[in-house]
């Protein structure tokens, strides 16, 4: 009845499942499309190559109907915590088989168009940053997937021109700034709003 869905290089918390399953039940007269939760990020540093592990920076959860949260705040759903009702999954047509950076981003919002979406408050997924994850390769189609998906409710939605044009700025501001400092932006951005702290979870080890 309920789809999980797990990248390679990702890692769920023992509880994940439970704590999910767990919110379906509890309001299963709700018409639940979605359930997701917090991440923690875990990253390999310095010269001995030690893992890090972070706290992401606490956004709101948005839960309840939360079509237009998606559509004017962006993707804050992180896809290796959800899981979606396979019939919800299936009503909307799945994947789109065009995108291929953010298809579960469009799912999220055709889902959330229809379904309620719940929220576990507190971290049950780990998401695995190196320098060969997928997302970082591919970081100039996401600009062009995250307009197209956005100009398709455009019509509907007069109002999220206004996003689409900032999305355009700041890629062109990605583009006409030297790599070096935007990464020294993308860096001050991330000391301020996540907390860090060296793993200590006994299933990983440095390297």
């Amino acid at each position: 009845k309920w789809i999980a869905f797990l990248d390679v290089d990702d890692m769920w918390l023992l509880d994940k499942l439970f704590e999910q399953i767990k919110i379906i039940n509890r309001f299963k007269h709700d018409n639940i499309g979605l359930v997701y939760g917090k991440t923690y990020v875990l990253e390999m540093k310095g010269k001995n190559k030690k893992y890090f592990i972070y706290q992401s920076y606490d956004r709101k959860l948005f839960e309840g109907h939360i079509f237009k949260d998606l559509l004017f705040k962006g993707d804050f759903i992180p896809f290796l915590t959800a899981i979606v009702n396979k019939k919800a999954y299936e009503e909307v047509g799945g994947f789109s088989s065009y995108l291929k950076f953010a298809p579960d981003y469009y799912l999220f919002i055709l889902i959330a168009e229809k379904y309620i979406v719940k929220a576990v408050k507190k971290r049950i997924a780990i998401y695995r940053l190196h320098s060969d994850n997928y997302t970082k390769k591919i970081s100039d189609i996401a600009f062009y997937e995250e307009i197209r998906i956005l100009s398709s409710f455009v019509n509907d939605y007069p109002a999220i021109q206004k996003r689409i044009t900032m999305i355009k700025f700041k890629y062109f501001l990605k583009k006409c700034t030297p790599p070096s400092l935007f990464n020294l932006f993308i860096f001050i951005k991330n000391y301020f709003f996540r907390k860090k702290k060296k793993i200590s979870h006994p299933y990983y080890t440095s390297s």
